[in-house]
């Protein structure tokens, strides 16, 4: 019999999908054989991808992500349907645990998991095989005699130190591993200084959940922690497999307490040692958790390898990052931003705007702040977003109750999949759209002049230049590929080659700038 899976996952752009990841594992440790497919960039190709799976004739065919994929899995399941599909379609993430019943009946899928789905989809395909009945099957809704079934919460990974091994070989690493050549191809990556041309940089998960409840999150599930060892192991294999030199720990709160930091610090100096080599990464944190952690340690971390640590800002108004629930002060912000500056650690937030009830005066306390903190340090790296909703967070429901949203289906319709993620303004202000988008607009355009008049010029000018350097690169290539050159002709892999020794020679500049600026 077939037990071929498929899951569908939407393409890697330098964020490792470990959701997909962990399914793939799980599922080839109980014995099926598991493909991940990606997403065509556009509808005109989802027929072809359609007839690609109806020929692989899967056991079953798994669709999940975050809330944007809804969109595309509304879309493209009809296409399965008219190539007249034989197999059910499972679909879970973000994108299906808060509101499954919706999300059943605006995609047409025959299966919607709730919350982790490693061991809940094992439990489908039972069901499919005939093993079990589907009612019997706990963390799922489905349709039967035109009624929603809904089975109860389902088994998680308790401890998760057990969960399964990922088949990297499942997904392409010129897609994740060598982020930082992706970055020096943006015109402005003088805006993004923690990755170097060279870096290979291997995702290693450190958790699931987290403990604070702020009010734009939609993570529902309880803080789980791997321990340090297993992360420290699991962090050599990649290491070397990939022969990689940086690490990127990936979970919403890796730094839970100082305690953990000082072990992580530990594990990364041993593996170092095992390696003989220097090993960096980058982490992320709370502000009120870095307040508890010394001086000492920051250097310790710094000393061991910490390049970057992801850090929850949000606001510049501490009345907004009170209705948020973010358990953090402004004051907490301008000494952590400091002390990761003496320290040498390149911090990177983000700014919401749109809040709760928030003013003009409110965006404008933002706005200092951001002067005050690329002051502070001028490589500190913020982004900026648009307060959304979604489905899960307190906000989504904070719109139901003020009738900013009247349904799941009315949000589905408000939300434009074409936009960038953190831009769907729904009207949660005192300011009106046009203000708040304005406000958007002017944070960008601030953010770079600021960075122009603080930023060294030898700094910003290495940057100009590798950055177009990158970019003739890649128009290069595009003309060659017009005029028929094949990608494997020695001229192409000549120029290749110089093209990469001269950004490894400017990333040795930018590495001595950089130890002399005490970046």
């Amino acid at each position: 019999m077939n037990h071929k899976v498929i899951l569908i996952s939407k393409r890697i752009n330098y964020t490792f999908p470990f959701g997909f990841a962990y399914l793939a594992g799980h599922l080839k440790a109980n014995g099926y054989d598991v493909e991940v497919l990606f997403m065509p960039e556009s509808p005109a190709f989802y027929a072809d991808f359609a007839q690609r799976i109806i020929k692989k004739d899967p056991l079953l065919v798994g669709i999940g992500s975050i809330y944007p994929d809804l969109y595309f899995t509304r879309d493209f399941i009809p296409h399965l349907d008219a190539a007249k599909r034989s197999f059910p379609v499972v679909i879970g993430g973000q994108m299906v645990t808060p509101i499954p019943e919706f999300a059943l009946d605006i995609t047409g899928a025959d299966v919607a998991v709730i919350g982790e789905g490693e061991r809940i989809l094992v439990d489908i395909l039972d069901a499919v095989l005939g093993r079990k009945e589907m009612s019997q099957v706990q963390g799922i809704v489905f349709k039967k005699n035109g009624a929603f079934v809904h089975t109860g919460p389902g088994e998680c990974f308790e401890d998760i130190d057990r969960l399964p091994n990922i088949p990297y070989e499942l997904f392409p690493t010129e897609n994740w591993l060598r982020i930082g050549k992706f970055y020096t191809s943006y015109a402005d990556s003088f805006l993004a200084p923690m990755y170097f041309y060279s870096d290979k940089i291997v995702p290693v998960h450190g958790g699931r959940g987290c403990p604070y409840r702020c009010n734009f999150c939609y993570h529902s599930s309880k803080a789980r922690y791997r321990s340090i060892d297993v992360m420290i192991k699991e962090a050599f294999e990649l290491l070397v497999r990939f022969d990689a030199n940086m690490i990127e720990f990936n979970d919403d709160l890796v730094i839970a307490t100082a305690k953990r930091a000082d072990q992580l610090a530990d594990g990364i100096i041993d593996l170092a040692k095992k390696l003989s080599r220097r090993i960096e990464y980058s982490i992320s944190c709370r502000f009120n958790i870095l307040e508890r952690m010394d001086d000492e340690l920051l250097l310790k971390l710094k000393r061991s390898g910490c390049r970057i640590m992801g850090i929850g800002l949000e606001s510049g108004s501490q009345k907004i990052l009170d209705v948020m629930n973010k358990k953090i002060t402004v004051k907490q912000i301008v000494d952590g931003i400091t002390r990761l500056k003496k320290a040498g650690i390149i911090p990177i937030a983000a700014i919401m705007i749109g809040q709760i009830d928030e003013t003009e005066e409110d965006v404008l306390e933002s706005l200092a702040l951001l002067e005050n903190l690329i002051k502070i340090n001028p490589y500190f790296v913020c982004q900026f977003t648009i307060t959304t909703p979604y489905p899960g967070s307190e906000l989504y429901e904070v719109c139901f109750e003020r009738g900013l949203i009247k349904s799941h289906e009315d949000f589905f319709n408000i939300y434009n999949p074409s936009i960038d993620l953190g831009k769907v303004n729904v009207g949660l202000s005192k300011m009106s759209n046009d203000v708040v988008e304005a406000h958007f607009t002017n944070f960008g355009k601030r953010y770079i002049d600021l960075k122009k008049q603080h930023l060294p010029r030898a700094y910003v000018f290495l940057e100009w230049l590798r950055g177009s350097l990158k970019r003739f690169e890649i128009r290069a290539n595009a003309k060659a590929i017009r005029m028929g050159i094949p990608a494997s002709s020695g001229i192409l892999t000549i120029c290749r080659r110089v093209f990469d020794g001269i950004q490894l020679f400017l990333d040795a500049v930018r590495r001595c700038m950089f130890n002399y600026m005490k970046v």
